[in-house]
C-alpha cells in the first residue's frame, strides 16, 4: 500500500503555476518494500529490553560522520536496492483514508518490521509536497537542490559524538554526548569526491576518511543519545533547518519531537533518517519570502488551509484534525574528521 498525496496545490496553485498534479505513484519497477522501511521512534527503553552499560567518558572520544546523501521523498531515487528510511512518528499504521488518526493519510508500508520495534508504517508527508511543489512548475527544487548541496558542500550536515570504540564499531553506551551541525564548509575548501552509481544518475559523492573543515553554521545538542547494537538512536525538542532550493531562498523549516538512527560504523557508508514533524503555522509563517517570491497572488491564509488539509500528526490527540506535517529525512553517511 503506497502513501497518496492530495492534491492541495490543485485548487489554487496549479493555477498560478499553470500546471495540475495528480496523487503519487511509484516509480516503475518499484515495490513497496524498495521505497521505505519502518523504524520507531528511539526509546530509552526499546522493546522492554534494558539500555546498554554506561561507558567512562574518559574512555571515549569524539567522531564524526557527514551526511553526504539526502533523501525527503520516499519516491525520489526509489529502486530495487535503495530504501527510504524514516520513522513510524505517530506510533500508529494508517491503512485506511477513514483512520481519524494520521486524518486518513496513508503511511508509507513495508512488508517487514524495524530493527527497533514492530512498526511497518512511515510518517513522511512533508517531503512528497515539496516535491508536488516543483511539479507545479515552481521550480523550489527542494529534494534535488538538498541532495546536490550536501554532495559539494554548500549544505553540510554533521552527525558529532563521543563514543567508547572497539574494532571499527561503537560500543554499546547508555549516555552519549551527540550534536548535529548544519551551515556549510570553511570558505576555499572542498570535498574529495567519489563517482557512485545511482538509479537517478552517477553522483559524486564526498569519500570517508577526509579531514573537513566546518565553516558557518549552528549546532545543536541532542538530549538523549546512546549506542546499541551497532546503531546511534537520539532524540531532541526541535531542530531548525534551511533546506536550500533552486531560486535562492531556503525553506525553513523547524522539526519538533525529533527522533534520530544512523549506524555507529566508524567505517563505511552507512544509511540513516532523522524525523519529526513540523507545525503547519510554523511552516508558513517562517516562509514569507519564499511564498511571496512565488505564489504573490495566494493569500498566506489560503496557503495555510491548503496546508491543514494535508497535515497528519494530531498534536493533541483528540482525533479531530492534524496540526502538523510528518517530516523525515533519510540519508546516507560517512565517517570523517574535522579540523580543530
Amino acid at each position: 500500500m503506497n502513501r497518496r498525496v492530495g492534491p492541495w496545490a490543485v485548487i489554487a496553485w496549479a493555477v498560478l503555476a499553470m500546471a495540475s498534479c495528480g496523487s503519487g505513484d511509484a516509480s516503475d519497477g518499484a515495490t513497496d518494500a524498495d521505497v521505505c522501511r519502518g523504524l520507531t521512534a528511539p526509546d530509552p527503553d526499546p522493546d522492554g529490553r534494558p539500555l546498554p552499560p554506561s561507558v567512562d567518558l574518559a574512555s571515549t572520544e569524539e567522531r564524526a560522520w557527514l551526511v553526504r546523501r539526502i533523501r525527503m521523498d520516499p519516491y525520489a531515487e526509489s529502486g530495487p536496492t535503495e530504501e527510504a528510511l524514516g520513522f513510524d512518528l505517530d506510533r500508529h499504521d494508517t491503512l485506511a483514508e477513514s483512520d481519524p488518526a494520521g486524518c486518513g493519510w496513508l503511511d508509507w508500508m513495508a512488508p517487514f518490521g524495524s530493527p527497533i520495534g514492530d512498526a511497518t508504517g512511515v510518517d513522511s508527508q512533508l517531503g512528497p509536497l515539496l516535491s508536488m511543489v516543483d511539479s507545479l512548475g515552481l521550480q523550489w527544487r527542494v529534494n534535488e537542490t538538498a541532495l546536490t548541496a550536501a554532495a559539494d558542500g554548500r549544505w553540510v550536515i554533521v552527525l558529532r559524538a563521543r563514543v567508547a570504540h572497539d574494532g571499527g564499531v561503537a560500543l554499546d553506551d547508555a549516555f552519549v554526548e551527540a550534536s548535529i551541525f548544519e551551515g556549510r564548509l570553511a570558505a576555499g575548501t572542498r570535498f574529495e569526491t567519489e563517482l557512485v552509481r545511482a538509479s537517478s544518475g552517477d553522483l559524486s559523492l564526498p569519500v570517508e576518511g577526509q579531514t573537513i573543515r566546518l565553516g558557518e553554521g549552528r549546532t545543536t545538542s541532542l538530549d538523549m543519545a546512546f549506542v546499541a547494537a551497532g546503531h546511534i538512536h537520539a532524540s531532541t525538542e526541535e531542530i531548525a533547518f534551511g533546506l536550500p532550493t533552486a531560486i535562492g531562498p531556503p525553506v525553513r523549516i523547524v522539526v519538533r519531537d525529533v527522533s534520530l538512527q544512523t549506524s555507529a560504523s566508524l567505517d563505511g557508508v552507512a544509511p540513516g533518517a532523522l524525523g519529526g514533524h513540523v507545525e503547519v503555522g510554523s511552516l508558513v509563517d517562517g516562509n514569507g519570502e519564499i511564498l511571496g517570491a512565488t505564489t504573490p497572488a495566494l493569500p498566506v491564509e489560503t496557503t495555510r488551509s491548503l496546508l491543514e488539509g494535508q497535515a497528519d500528526i494530531d498534536l493533541d490527540g483528540d482525533l479531530c484534525g492534524c496540526e502538523a506535517l510528518s517530516f523525515t529525512m533519510a540519508f546516507e553517511t560517512v565517517p570523517v574528521v574535522i579540523e580543530p
